[in-house]
C-alpha cells in the first residue's frame, strides 16, 4: 500500500503505540503532503495521520535518545530513530508538513472541528480576555505587533500561546481581521461571493435564510467550519454591546468589508454578517443543548465582569472567593481575590502567610477542590490555574487549603518503583467547552488509561 502511493520520504523507524508502551517495535512509514501512513506488524496499513490537526508535535528526550511523539485525537504515537541524521531528517520533514503550507483555509493546521488553529487561538484569546473591551475589533492594534504576531501564528499556530498581560486584545483582534481580509480566495470563496452578496437583498426573510442555508452547505468543509465558529463568536461579542459598543451592526460594518474584501462603498457586505448575526441559531442549525452551553458561559462571563467591577480592582477579570484553612469551618475562611494568574501553588502561600502557619520539612501543604455531595476531593496541580476552577464549582464545592497526607508515601512509592506501568479502566469526565472557559458538562464515562513513568495517557477508544 505505501509504494502504492506517491510519497517524499519511505522508511523503517521504531516505534511505540496504542497500548503497547513497554517495549519498541519497527514499522514502515511514508510522507506523503501532511499525511504520515504507517504499517505495523501486527496489522494493516494504518488510517493516516493528518499532521496538519496534529493536537501535539513535540521531541522529548536528550540529544542521544530523541523520540518524536505525535498526538491526534485518538492515539498517540512515539517515533524514535536507529540513526541520528535518519532521525533527523524524518523529524525536519514531518515538522514542515504539519505546518501551514500555504495562505488557504485548507492549508493552514486545523482543529479536530477543521477550525484553523489560528483563528482559534484569537476567537478563544478574546473571548477570554476581550469581550468587554470597547469598541473590540473596531479598534486597531499596533501594526508592528499585529504583524510580528501574525508571522508566528502563520509559521505556526499550535504552538503560539496568546496571554494576558503579554497580547492586547486589539493586537490580536487586528492579526485576525487581516489574516481573513488577506486570503487569497476568501472565506466565503470567489466562486459563491456574489451569490452570498446578492442573497442579502432578498425581501422575504424565510427565503433568505433558506438561501444562506444552501449557500453554506456548498462552502468546503473548512470554510464551513470556519464561517460558523467566527459568526458563533461574534454572536458572543454582541451580547455585550452595552460594555463594548459593539453591537450587531457595527460588528458588521467591521466584518462586512473584512470577510468579503471589498472597499466597503456599499452595504451588501455587512448586511450579510449582519444577517448571519441576527439568524445565528437559525441559519447554522445550533440546537438547544449547543446554545444552552453557549448561555451559561457567557453568563460565567459576566459573573467575572460584574465580581471584578463590585470588588473595585482594577482587574475585571479577578475575582473574590472563600477558601478555608485545614477543614471548612467560620473561622478558618479567608477571603481571598484571584487573578486570572494566580496558581493553586501561590493560593496556597497566600492562605498560609495570612494565617502564619510557617511550612516545615515534609509538609505539603496543598489546595484541594472538596466536593460535599460525592463526598470527593481532589489535590490541585501547584502550577493548575485556580480561577477556571472557582467558575466550575458547583454550590456543593469549596476549595481549602491542608495538608496532603498521602504525599510523602506517594512519594517514596515513586523513587522505589522507578519505570513501572500500571494501565486499566478509570471514570473520567471531561470538560468540555464552546468557548474555552473549562465549564464542565456531562457525566462519568469509562476510559482507558496508562501511567507510565511520569506520564498519564487517556484513550477514548481501545485499538
Amino acid at each position: 500500500d505505501l509504494l502504492a502511493r506517491d510519497f517524499e520520504r519511505l522508511g523503517r523507524l521504531p516505534y511505540k503505540a496504542g497500548l503497547s508502551l513497554q517495549r519498541a517495535q519497527e514499522g514502515w512509514f511514508s510522507l506523503t503532503g501532511s499525511e504520515l501512513r504507517a504499517v505495523f506488524p501486527e496489522g494493516p496499513c494504518e488510517e493516516p495521520l493528518q499532521l496538519r490537526k496534529l493536537q501535539e508535535l513535540s521531541v522529548q528526550g536528550d540529544s542521544e535518545n530523541q523520540v518524536l511523539v505525535l498526538v491526534e485525537r485518538r492515539r498517540t504515537l512515539y517515533i524514535q530513530g536507529e540513526r541520528r541524521l535518519d532521525f533527523t531528517g524524518w523529524l525536519g520533514a514531518i515538522q514542515k508538513a504539519a505546518a501551514s503550507s500555504g495562505d488557504t483555509l485548507s492549508e493552514q493546521q486545523l482543529g479536530d472541528s477543521d477550525i484553523p488553529v489560528i483563528v482559534y487561538r484569537c476567537v478563544d484569546y478574546i473571548t477570554q480576555c476581550g469581550l468587554t473591551s470597547e469598541g473590540i475589533y473596531r479598534k486597531c492594534g499596533q501594526t508592528s505587533k499585529t504583524q510580528r504576531l501574525l508571522e508566528s501564528l502563520r509559521q505556526d499556530a499550535r504552538s503560539v500561546r496568546l496571554k494576558e498581560g503579554e497580547q492586547h486584545v486589539d493586537d490580536v483582534s487586528s492579526a485576525l481581521k487581516r489574516f481573513l481580509r488577506d486570503l487569497p480566495d476568501g472565506l466565503f470563496t470567489r466562486a459563491q461571493r456574489l451569490a452570498w452578496l446578492d442573497t442579502s437583498e432578498i425581501e422575504d426573510e424565510e427565503e433568505k435564510i433558506s438561501r444562506y442555508r444552501e449557500l453554506l452547505a456548498r462552502l468546503p468543509p473548512v470554510n464551513r467550519a470556519t464561517v460558523k465558529a467566527l459568526i458563533s463568536h461574534l454572536y458572543c461579542v454582541q451580547c455585550f454591546s452595552d460594555t463594548n459598543q459593539m453591537n450587531t451592526h457595527n460588528l458588521a460594518i467591521v466584518f462586512g468589508p473584512t470577510l468579503f474584501q471589498t472597499d466597503g462603498q456599499d452595504y451588501k457586505a455587512g448586511r450579510v454578517v449582519e444577517d448571519l448575526i441576527g439568524h445565528y441559531v437559525v441559519v447554522f442549525s445550533v440546537d438547544e443543548e449547543e446554545l444552552r452551553k453557549q448561555r451559561e458561559e457567557i453568563t460565567a462571563i459576566v459573573k467575572m465582569r460584574v465580581a471584578g467591577t463590585a470588588s473595585g480592582t482594577q482587574h475585571a477579570g479577578d475575582f473574590i472567593c472563600t477558601v478555608y484553612l485545614e477543614e471548612k469551618k467560620a473561622d478558618t475562611e479567608q477571603h481571598v481575590k484571584i487573578p486570572a494568574s494566580m496558581t493553586a501553588e501561590e493560593l496556597t502561600l497566600e492562605i498560609l502567610d495570612r494565617r502564619n502557619v510557617g511550612i516545615r520539612e515534609r509538609d505539603y501543604w496543598t489546595c484541594f477542590e472538596v466536593n460535599e455531595r460525592e463526598e470527593a476531593e481532589r489535590p490541585l496541580h501547584f502550577a493548575e490555574k485556580v480561577l477556571p476552577i472557582l467558575h466550575g464549582l458547583g454550590t456543593d464545592s469549596y476549595l481549602v487549603v491542608k495538608k496532603h497526607q498521602s504525599m510523602e508515601a506517594m512519594l517514596l512509592y515513586l523513587a522505589s518503583h522507578v519505570g513501572d506501568t500500571k494501565h486499566g479502566m478509570m471514570k473520567f469526565r471531561e470538560d468540555r467547552s464552546l468557548l474555552g472557559l473549562g465549564l464542565p458538562s456531562g457525566g462519568f464515562h469509562d476510559r482507558y488509561f496508562i501511567l507510565n513513568s511520569s506520564c498519564l495517557r487517556l484513550y477514548k477508544e481501545i485499538r
